[in-house]
């Protein structure tokens, strides 16, 4: 069992959030969160090749007294139009599994994988919880060689399934268009469409204390949106792009 009080923001919150660009509203008399956990792990390791192991690690949780965000209306300001996000204290169980998989292929090269998958319902709404992390699946393959200057060399795949539970909160918006007053209805519930992603890095070491790192991300220049970022109404996810980084140890 794990307790925590209402942070700030879900207390006080009652106006622009800046980075976000949405409304929030608190709740000032919100009671403590408790949420009762139950998980399980289980680890094997398999001879095969040189060396394959995995561990499961499914998971419950409940309870009567979550704390979430859901958006509740729009508001127009002197800085625009913007959605209203309230906290609100509900009924809520969320269910799923991790899972993590290595397999050595040699003693240089190996390949790693992780799948993550959950389920959350708000029971006293009986609809599915927002915000939800959508179904992801990542894998590397990495190549080490510990005597040239701990060269390394690796390939990142990244796929997100899209979400396909998700409360409705569209919100009704109302327009001058065409010199007519009118109301249209924003769809803000719909979730972005599945991606896939590659990625790649490469470093050395260029003294004992000193390496450097370079490392491409979204090889393939995707054009992808991520669920649980709020600002992907206005834009995708960062395209292609190069980092280079030098680290020295003291």
């Amino acid at each position: 069992r794990a307790e925590r009080a209402p942070n700030a923001a879900e207390l006080f919150a009652d106006g622009l959030h800046h980075s976000a660009a949405i409304m929030e509203e608190g709740v000032l008399n919100m009671k403590k969160e408790s949420i009762y956990h139950l998980n399980f792990s289980t680890i094997a390791k398999v001879d095969f090749l040189k060396g394959l192991s995995f561990e499961i690690n499914p998971y419950l949780m409940f309870s009567d007294s979550f704390i979430n965000q859901i958006p509740t209306g729009v508001k127009s300001t002197n800085r625009g139009v913007f959605v209203v996000w309230s906290y609100q204290q509900i009924r809520a169980r969320i269910f799923g599994v991790d899972a993590d998989a290595e397999l050595k292929f040699t003693d240089q090269l190996k390949l790693n994988s992780s799948f993550s998958t959950l389920r959350g319902d708000d029971l006293g709404n009986q609809e599915p919880l927002i915000l939800m992390m959508p179904t992801n699946w990542r894998n590397s393959l990495e190549w080490k060689s510990e005597k040239a200057g701990n060269l390394f060399v690796k390939l990142e795949n990244e796929t997100v399934f899209q979400q396909k539970r998700y409360p409705i909160r569209n919100q009704n918006v109302d327009f001058i268009e065409n010199g007519t007053f009118v109301t249209r209805e924003i769809d803000y519930s719909s979730t972005p469409a599945s991606y896939s992603i590659f990625n790649a890095a490469f470093g050395f070491d260029v003294l004992k204390n000193m390496n450097i790192n370079f490392r491409v991300n979204n090889i393939f220049n995707t054009s992808y949106k991520e669920y649980l970022n709020r600002l992907r109404y206005f834009m995708p996810e960062p395209g292609r792009n190069f980092v280079a980084t030098v680290q020295f140890k003291f």
